[in-house]
This record gives structure tokens, C-alpha cells and sequence, in this order.
């Protein structure tokens, strides 16, 4: 106000600080506020544009009284700041600020009102107060601005309520409008009211109460133009103090604050304050730490000594006297909005607020959008067609007043057109308003829309109609050196070339994924997962090899027939990267290995394999050959010995467990032979299982056996025949070392050992004579020999070994058999006659309970039948499931019988062979499709579709069968019940012919002769 103003300047002038509630801070600068100024309430306003309404344009419209014009000041730097386009609409007021708007001036404010109308933006922000903010909503009310698609009011403190003077009637435009001002009150201003009316009862003018808006007669309201003073017991109007009192009341409380700090904490004398001292101390108030909480909020002030204020947004609602807070803003925080609270919009709209942090049905703010090809005509208030030869696209954030005329190259024939259509390439039109385009002749292309003209078709290209959009090029295996042709001239068989549009027949290669093969004469497709066929041999080079192949990680070929791909042992580590033959700087196998041996199964000559997988020269090892040999015999020796003491006595639980066990890794050493793709942790379980064999003892010890000879495959399979003989030759050192002591070996103590040597580790024994038929197939078709990867199965070089394997096979595996069915066969015998028999057969008999002594023959026969199913086929679904019929079978067989004299050996064996059979059953997934090919593949499964099928008729015949019987049971009863009591009295065979001495024969004849009731009788016993 002007009295506040002029105040401030005479106080300015000697430096003295100020606190108020309003004024204009710019000109003074000793003046702190203490509401919020109006550039923070339009910085706020702005903000809201942007961010929460998400708008890019507003409409601004303003009364040009002294406020408004600094409002709208304002808000343009603030709006710009945040890139917001304002288009200002200045309206003079007319004299008193806050009055009616007059007839002249009303013209210019309808005339912005309609130029807003006519725009694209709907979004209007109005700066005005009093009437003249009543009259200027009254007038966009009836303008169709306020209820009306995409509108949106936006306003300050002016339109909180004065304006409509308590006349409910005039609240009717401003539904929809929302306002923001400064956040002046907290819950606390109930209390203040509270002790205001305790402690200031007897003020001859009470601070806060209801107005009395009856303004007529002598009751002349402080608005009225006839107002002349307060009138004591004349006027009923009371000071409606709500927001500004918390501001006067915090601005006196401040003072007292500030000057409780000057004279407590910096102890200066009152008589001695200075207007300095009082300046420097309110400035403190921008330090945080100085801040405090009061009626209004937090006191507190930046550096242009403005107080840091909240603010409120409030919306106006259908019959309200005053707009309804729907959400808040704080700076550390931004907008939150009243959960649960209704937000009204000019259009009438009506919507729940549920989020705190958006606002629900924003309006567009633009004009209802025309459907594509009509205009938007603001006299006729809808939507008009274009007419022919004319377009209109979708709005998007551009208006249309009119429509487009189609230009040259395009044309439109109907009306309502959304877009001149384009010649499409092919045809050409060289006229406005063309109603068709003509097409491209023959031998002639146009790639381009809207053109005029049509190429003629280049070189390496060919166009054999009318219309074309290109001229095509040659296709993949053709070519053409001429244009203007309608084809292309073919390359020869199986050729292509790289690119369409060939020109040349030397552009013809094989094509990626093939290989030129010479003794065809064509290009060949190649596996992908086996080699690199990047192609590109041309044909022009019809007489030379291709170099372009290179193999895959994993996988080798031999020089002399460079496309038949072998699997290498151990993988990427003796096969890294892509190789080939060509390299001139890298072998096909890894450093050591033998590039000339299959599989890179071989180290090079004067190389042995180290236990880490890698070869190392054969001098680099040679001295301590002797010794691991002669440390190595010892330590087996060593195991003979102790088994010769300890092994010769009654056998406890625990160590027929490991028995169990022993065998349980041994069948897993066989199983690890299967063709499988064997995952990373398999192979280590196999790898540490294998150290227990004769190859994994020479590979972990590092003998240097490859250096012994020439041809190593050979020397292995002859190392392997003769191995287990080494426990003759371990006795035979036994015998000297008990000679010397004057001790002699007892014989069937060393039989027993003996047997046990053979029985126990016959599943590795049979192995190692059956090994030359354990075969993997080579992705070329080849089966390799797994114990000897660089021998092929039935090749010359495996006929010359396979006698020894053969006879090794015969000698242990036949020997073993023999003996123990013998000695099965004769034990009621030996058990009652032979006084020995129990030392020299406790490997055959000393775990298993007395009636089941012929189990030692099953666990022979199932270690010899385990390695069988293995070598009779090289098919992996073969030999997996014949693996686990046999594992089943025995299974189940031991349970039955439960051959073992302690139940925790019959638990724990049945244990370890279940878990045989489920282990199989997993390893079907490991079956390594890459290496069958698709006609082997197809074979398998048609034996495998037959055996299925066989397998259900088994089924369904058994179920025949057992029918069967049912019928003959029902028509001859007389017979079913002989054979029933036969079956009966068969069960007690063996009693009955040790009591009766008889034959079988006789004995038959008597069971038919006896009467029911002996029957019955023995039935029940």
C-alpha cells in the first residue's frame, strides 16, 4: 500500500531494516518480507504450467493495473525460463483497480477474449481482481472458453474469493479455475485464534469473527465509494484476519527473536543497538541453522531477503464461496496433490484424486481435433471436408485455417483427402492437381516418388514389366553385362554369387557355408557346427582346391583329406580356435600334439603326455621314470601284502560296503565310455574316478611310456592284456620275501587273494579285454577306439590287435566265469567235505548269507554283461538302454533275494545300483546329436519306432495270456485245481524227494493220486 511504501523510504533512508507483509521489495533494499512475493508465486505457476500440466504454450491475459503488470512480469520471465511460449493479451483497466471494466475497454477485453478463442492454444493464465476479474470470466463464460473441449483457467491471489463479494452467483464462471497463493497458515492458527480470544477479550474491535456483508443503508462497507471511517456501533464489518494475521503476528515475533539473539547471544546493551547490528542479525535468518518454526511456517530468508514460502493450489468447485485446496507445492519436495480430494476443469469434468504426484483428466488444452482431411472452421463452430485437389494432415501441434493445394507429383481424387497422394515409384506426372500418374515403360525404372521422368535400367540389373519402382538386380547366381535385358545369364551349378547385381561370370563362388570339392566338382554344403565355410571360391578356379575352410574349435581334419572332421580328445584343449591346413603359423593340433594322427591322439615323436593334458619332451622326464616305476610296484605290492593278512579273515559289514563301492566305481569307469556329450562336471568325477585304472596311473605318474615305442597303440593294448597278471608276479615276490624269513605262503590264503583280485575287480578286467570294441563315431562316420583315439574300429592296424584283446578277454573273463561256476556249483559239496573251503573261497562266499552263494555268480555275469551291452554297439541309445535294462534287472533281482548276510550291505548295495539306473536315465541328455547324421539318425528311430512297437505288443499279449487262463479256469475247473495243488506241493519238492527218495516222475504220479483234504491240509502247514 502506498502509506507502507512511503514508511519504507523514510526508514531506508537511515538504514534501518524492515519487516512487513506487503510491499514492493525491488526499491528497497533494507525491506525483508515475510509473505511470499508475487515472482516466487508466478515461478510456482509457471512451474505448475510445465511440469505438472506438461504444457509448451499458454494464453496470458492481464488487467494493466500496477499488480497485474508486475505479475504478468513475472510470470513471462519465469515461463521462459522453463521454455514455455506466452502470448500476452494487455487489457487497460478502467481507473480503480479491482472495478467495473467499462464499455470502451470491455470492447478490447472481448476482442482479446475472441483472438484466444481463434487460437490453437486453449490454456489462458488471467491476472486480474475485484470485478474485473468476475466480468472477465463472466465474459469467456459466455464466449464458450470455460465450458468447452481442451480450456484451462489458470490465475493468483486475486481470485481467492474477494472477488465475488460473498455473491454465490457469481461463482459460476470461475468453476473449473485453479489458483495458487502463498501457504500462510499452519495448524497452530487455531490455537493463536484460541488464545487471541483468552487474552484479547476486551479489544474494542475483535480481530476475528464473520463479516457482514450487508452493505446497504447506513451500512456502508469499507469498499464503498461513500465509506468515510469506522463507525463505532455503526458498522458490523469485522476484520477477517485469517491469512494476514499469521504474517503481522510472525513479523512482531521475529523482531522479538532477533533482538533476544542481539542482546543474549552477542550480549549488546539495548541503549546501544545500532541498525546495523539489527540488519546483520536478520540476515542471519538465511543461515539454516538459524531458522525457526512459527504461526505462518518456518522462518526463514534467502539471500535476496525474501522469505522461502509454501504454497497452496486451490480449485474452484460448483457453489463454493472459495476455491478447495487440492494439493500443495515445497521446495524440497515440488507439487503433491490431496489424495482422495475432487479436481474440477472448466469443461465440468470431475475426477478423484488418487496419486499425489498427478493430477487426473488433464485437459489438452487445444481445440477439438477434425478428423484427417477436414479443417477446423471457428465461424461454423465444426469441421468442413477439403474439396478435390486439396489435403489436410492430422492436426498434431499444428492448426489448419484452410486446406493444402496438392502440388506437382502428387494428386487427389476425392474429397475429405488426408494427404495428396504421391506417384508411387514406377510412374511419373509432371501436372498440379493430376487425378492418376502414368507407369514407367518397359526396360525403364523410377526408384523415386513425384517424379517426372523414368531411368533406363543400368548394367547388372533387369526390369521385365511396366511400373517398375527399380530395376531388380540379378539374383543370387546369375549375372548380366548388358542393359536393358529382362534376365540374367546363369552360373554354373551350385554356384552363386555373393552379391545381386553381378556383372561378370568371375563373380560366381560358392556361397557361404560351402566348400568347392575337386573330385565333384561342385560346391558342397558343410556342417556349421563342425567347420567355417566362409565360400568364395570362384568358378573360374574350377581346377583348384579350396582354401577358405577352416575348422572349429573342438574338431580336426588330416591333411590329406582336409573335409572329414574328427572329434578331438579332450576338445578346444588340443583343438583351440579355428584352424586349417593353410595356416602357416599355427598347427592343426595343439603345441606337442601329432597334426598327422587322427584326433590329434598322439604326442609327436620324442613327446609324452603330462598328467596335465599338455605333451613335454621325453628328456624332460627320464630320470625319474625308474623310480615312480619301482615306487609305484611297491606300493602295490605293498596293497597285496596287506590284503594277504587282513583279507584272509571273516569279512565285517564295512568292508563289504567298500566292496560295494569299489564296484560301484568301476561300473561308473565303463559308463564314462559311453558316446556322450558329458557336462564339465561329469568329466571331472570320471577323470578323478579313472586315476584308479592302468591308463590313469601312467598319465597321473607321467611315465613316459610314448617314448618306449614306436607304435604306442599297440604297446598299450599289450600293457593292458598282461596288467592283471601282475598279482602273480606280486606273490611270487611275496613267496622270496616269506623264503627269507623262513615263512611259507599259505596256498589257500593266496587263492583267496587271487580270487578276490579277479571277482572284485572284474568289472575293470573285463573292460580293459573288451576295450578295442568301445567305439566313438566321428562326425565323419568313422568309429574311433576310445582307449586308443588314433585307432579306428576294423581298420588294419586294430585287426592286427584285437587277437590279444581277444585272448586276454578268453583267458581272465572265461577263466573267472569258469571258476566261479564251479565253485558254485560244488559248494554244498566242498562246504561239508573240504576242510579248506572256507579260507580258499571267503572272496566268493564270505559276504553272502548261505542260501544265496550263487549270487557271486550274478555280480561276475553283471560285470561281464556291463561291459558287453557297451561294445556290442556303438549306437548311444543303444547302449543306454541296454545299460539300463540290465541295471534294472539285477536291481531288482537283489532285491528280491537280498543276497548279502547284513541288511546294511543289501541296503547300501541296492542304494549304489539305484542310483546307477537313475544316473542313466539323466545321461540321456547328454547324447551328442552333432556326430549321427540325419539318414543314421533315421534309421535309429525306425528301429526304435519297431521296438516300441514290439514292446506293447508283448504287453498287451501278456494281458492275452493272462485272460486266457481265466477262460480255461472257468470251463475246466477240474484241471485248474490239479495244477494249482501241483504248484503247491512243486514248493516242497525238495522235502518230499529227500524223504521219499524217489524220482521226479514217481513222485508226480503219487502228488496226482492224493485226495483234496491232504492237500488242503498242506496248504494250510
Amino acid at each position: 500500500s502506498r502509506p507502507s511504501m512511503a514508511t519504507t523510504s523514510y526508514l531506508s533512508a537511515f538504514g534501518v531494516p524492515q519487516l512487513a507483509g506487503l510491499s514492493n521489495k525491488l526499491p528497497f533494499p533494507n525491506f525483508f518480507r515475510v509473505v511470499s512475493s508475487d515472482a516466487q508465486v508466478m515461478q510456482v505457476l509457471a512451474l505448475m504450467v510445465s511440469t505438472t500440466f506438461d504444457y509448451s504454450e499458454v494464453n496470458m491475459l492481464y488487467f494493466d493495473a500496477p499488480s497485474q503488470i508486475l505479475q504478468s512480469h513475472d510470470f513471462v520471465t519465469a515461463a521462459n525460463d522453463l521454455g514455455i511460449k506466452v502470448s500476452p493479451y494487455r487489457i487497460p483497466h478502467s481507473g480503480q483497480v479491482g472495478g467495473e471494466v467499462d464499455r470502451v475497454n470491455r470492447v478490447k477485453m472481448l476482442a482479446s477474449l475472441q483472438s484466444i478463442r481463434d487460437s490453437t492454444c486453449r490454456v489462458v493464465v488471467a491476472f486480474a481482481i475485484g470485478k474485473e476479474a468476475c466480468e472477465l470470466w463472466q465474459a469467456a463464460y459466455d464466449l464458450g472458453m470455460i465450458r468447452a473441449h481442451g480450456w484451462v483457467w489458470l490465475g493468483g491471489d486475486g481470485i481467492d474469493g474477494n472477488q465475488l463479494n460473498r455473491d454465490l452467483k457469481r461463482a459460476t464462471p470461475f468453476e473449473g479455475t485453479i489458483y495458487i497463493t502463498a501457504s500462510s497458515q499452519t495448524p497452530s492458527l487455531g490455537t493463536f485464534k484460541e488464545l487471541w480470544a483468552l487474552h484479547m477479550s476486551k479489544t474494542e474491535i475483535p480481530e476475528f469473527g464473520e463479516r457482514n456483508f450487508n452493505c446497504e443503508g447506513q451500512h456502508l462497507c469499507m469498499n464503498h465509494t461513500g465509506f468515510q471511517g469506522w463507525k463505532q456501533g455503526l458498522h458490523d464489518e469485522q476484520l477477517l484476519c485469517e491469512g494476514d494475521a499469521s504474517l503481522m503476528y510472525d513479523a512482531a515475533v521475529t523482531l522479538a527473536v532477533v533482538l533476544d539473539r542481539l542482546l543474549t547471544q552477542k550480549n549488546i546493551a539495548i541503549e546501544s543497538l545500532t541498525a546495523t547490528d539489527w540488519m546483520e542479525e536478520l540476515q542471519q535468518l538465511a543461515d539454516p541453522t538459524k531458522f525457526f518454526q512459527c504461526l505462518s511456517g518456518e522462518i526463514a530468508f534467502d539471500a535476496n531477503q525474501e522469505r522461502l514460502m509454501g504454497m497452496d493450489v486451490f480449485n474452484w468447485h460448483s457453489g463454493q464461496l472459495a476455491g478447495v485446496r487440492v494439493g500443495s507445492w515445497r521446495k524440497a519436495r515440488g507439487f503433491s496433490w490431496e489424495i482422495g480430494e475432487t479436481v474440477v476443469w472448466p469443461s465440468g469434468d470431475q475426477m478423484k484424486i488418487t496419486n499425489s504426484y498427478h493430477l487426473p483428466g488433464l485437459p489438452s488444452g487445444l481445440p477439438p481435433v477434425c478428423s484427417p482431411g477436414f479443417v477446423y472452421d471457428v465461424q461454423a463452430s465444426g469441421c468442413m471436408p477439403c474439396q478435390k485437389g486439396h489435403f489436410l494432415p492430422s492436426r498434431n501441434d499444428t492448426m489448419y485455417f484452410h486446406c493444402l493445394v496438392c502440388r506437382s507429383g502428387t494428386y487427389s481424387d476425392s474429397t475429405g483427402s488426408t494427404e495428396c497422394s504421391v506417384c508411387p515409384p514406377g510412374s511419373y506426372s509432371n501436372d498440379d492437381g493430376a487425378s492418376e500418374c502414368f507407369l514407367c515403360a518397359v526396360g525403364r525404372h523410377q526408384p523415386h516418388p513425384g517424379s517426372s521422368d523414368c531411368s533406363k535400367c543400368e548394367a547388372g540389373t533387369f526390369a521385365n514389366g511396366t511400373g517398375a519402382m527399380n530395376c531388380e538386380r540379378c539374383p543370387s547366381g546369375k549375372h548380366q553385362a548388358n542393359e536393358g535385358y529382362a534376365d540374367c545369364d546363369a552360373c554354373a551349378e551350385t554356384f552363386v554369387t555373393n552379391h545381386r547385381g553381378a556383372t561378370s561370370s568371375s563373380e560366381c563362388v560358392c556361397s557361404k557355408g560351402t566348400y568347392f570339392e575337386q573330385n565333384r566338382g561342385s560346391c558342397v554344403m558343410c556342417d556349421p557346427l563342425l567347420l567355417e565355410c566362409p565360400g568364395g571360391h570362384s568358378q573360374i578356379d574350377f581346377g583348384d582346391s579350396d582354401t577358405s575352410v577352416r575348422v572349429r574349435e573342438g574338431f580336426m581334419t588330416l591333411q590329406e583329406d582336409p573335409f572329414s572332421v574328427y572329434t578331438c580328445v579332450d576338445g578346444s584343449l588340443r583343438c583351440p580356435g579355428s584352424r586349417s591346413w593353410c595356416d602357416i603359423d599355427r598347427s592343426m593340433c595343439a603345441n606337442g600334439f601329432d597334426a598327422s594322427v587322427m584326433r590329434c591322439g598322439r604326442c609327436l615323436a620324442d613327446h609324452y603326455l603330462s598328467s596335465d593334458g599338455t605333451c613335454r619332451p621325453c628328456e624332460a622326464n627320464t630320470p625319474l621314470n625308474a623310480f615312480k616305476l619301482v615306487a609305484a610296484y611297491i606300493a602295490q605290492f605293498v596293497v597285496v601284502f596287506y590284503m594277504y593278512y587282513r583279507y584272509n579273515r571273516p569279512n565285517p559289514s564295512g568292508m563289504i560296503s567298500a566292496g560295494a563301492l569299489l564296484a560301484f566305481f568301476q561300473t561308473l569307469q565303463s559308463l564314462s565310455l559311453l558316446p556322450l556329450r558329458w557336462p564339465t562336471s561329469t568329466k571331472v568325477i570320471f577323470k578323478a574316478i579313472n586315476v584308479l585304472s592302468v591308463e590313469g596311473l601312467t598319465v597321473l605318474l607321467e611315465y613316459d611310456l610314448d617314448c618306449l615305442t614306436t607304435d604306442a597303440a599297440i604297446f598299450e593294448v599289450v600293457l593292458n592284456a598282461i596288467s592283471p597278471l601282475v598279482i602273480f608276479a606280486d606273490f611270487a615276490l611275496l613267496h622270496c620275501v616269506f623264503w627269507l624269513f623262513r615263512q611259507r605262503l599259505q596256498l589257500d590264503f593266496v587263492m583267496n587273494i587271487i580270487g578276490m583280485w579277479y571277482t572284485k575287480l572284474f568289472i575293470s578286467i573285463s573292460r580293459m579285454t573288451m576295450e578295442l570294441f568301445f567305439t566313438e563315431r566321428m562326425p565323419n562316420g568313422k568309429l574311433m577306439v576310445k582307449a586308443v583315439p588314433d585307432l579306428e574300429f576294423d581298420s588294419p592296424k586294430w585287426r592286427e590287435v584285437i587277437p590279444v584283446s581277444m585272448a586276454a578277454c578268453a583267458l581272465y573273463c572265461g577263466t573267472t566265469l569258469v571258476v566261479t561256476a564251479r565253485a558254485v556249483y560244488q559248494a554244498p559239496l566242498w562246504a561239508a567235505t573240504c576242510p579248506h573251503f572256507t579260507a580258499r573261497y571267503r572272496f566268493a562266499f564270505g559276504a553272502l548269507r548261505p542260501d544265496r552263494w550263487w549270487w557271486v555268480l550274478v555280480q561276475v555275469f553283471f560285470g561281464f554283461l556291463t561291459n558287453l551291452v557297451l561294445a556290442i554297439s556303438s549306437n548311444a541309445h543303444a547302449s543306454l538302454y541296454l545299460s539300463v535294462f540290465v541295471l534294472v534287472i539285477f536291481t531288482g533281482l537283489e532285491y528280491i533275494v537280498l543276497p548279502f548276510k547284513y541288511p546294511e550291505n543289501n541296503f547300501a548295495d541296492l542304494c549304489l545300483k539305484s542310483a546307477l539306473v537313475i544316473f542313466l536315465i539323466l545321461s540321456t541328455s547328454f547324447i551328442d546329436h552333432s556326430v549321427i547324421s540325419r539318414e543314421y539318425e533315421g534309421e535309429q528311430n525306425e528301429f526304435f519306432g519297431h521296438l516300441l512297437f514290439a514292446i506293447i505288443l508283448l504287453a498287451v499279449a501278456c494281458i492275452a495270456l493272462s485272460i486266457l487262463y481265466w477262460s480255461l479256469t472257468l470251463l475246466c475247473p477240474e484241471r485248474s485245481e490239479t495244477a494249482s495243488n501241483a504248484r503247491i506241493l512243486w514248493r516242497f519238492r525238495d522235502v518230499m524227494l529227500a524223504q521219499l527218495m524217489i524220482p521226479e516222475h514217481e513222485a508226480l504220479q503219487k502228488i496226482s493220486q492224493l485226495s483234496q483234504y491232504y492237500i488242503q491240509k498242506l496248504e494250510s502247514a
